[in-house]
């Protein structure tokens, strides 16, 4: 399974090169996205989900780093890292795709088993004038075949992204 995200990530990335464009032409901000939603959506026993994550400035044309985490009602944690792609569609339309790793405490919720879990997912953003934006994700968990049982999970958010200059 890790071979199998690492490919859908280098094809996301292969796929875009024909669009991107240089990097010095590229304007980046650094973001910090506040979400809530839904942890379990699809398999059944679904929890409150709350999430922080900063999105920094594309490293290399459009892939830019990212780290966060994310608390459910129920007492489970995740802490993640990892990297993202993002593709505008128009002016104000934005896609991501991104794949990160982390760190996962099960408190009272679903057994992941394993605690290390593999995160991959999308998201469609508007993004209003001042930069700020509104979007909506969904994110697949899983530890790739590392534990023993691996159930693997869904998360569904909506967020709001700060351009972090704005907040200081």
């Amino acid at each position: 399974m890790v071979l199998k995200t690492l490919r859908i990530a280098a094809a996301i990335v292969a796929l875009s090169l024909p669009s991107m464009t240089a990097p010095a032409a590229m304007a980046g901000e650094d973001y910090l996205a506040i979400s809530g939603g839904g942890a379990g959506v699809i398999n059944g026993k679904t929890s409150a989900a709350f999430g922080l994550e900063y999105r920094g400035e594309p490293l290399v044309w459009k892939l830019y780093p990212h780290a966060g985490g994310y608390v459910t009602h129920r007492g489970a944690v995740y802490g993640f890292g990892g990297f993202g792609v993002e593709f505008r569609l128009g002016s104000s339309v934005l896609i991501r795709a991104n794949t990160a790793v982390g760190a996962y405490g099960q408190g009272d919720d679903i057994d992941l088993g394993h605690v290390i879990e593999f995160r991959s997912g999308l998201e469609l953003a508007y993004e209003f004038p001042n930069k700020s934006q509104l979007g909506l994700t969904f994110h697949h968990l899983s530890n790739a075949g590392i534990g023993e049982d691996n159930p693997g999970t869904e998360i569904a958010t909506i967020n709001y992204s700060i351009p972090l200059d704005s907040l200081f």
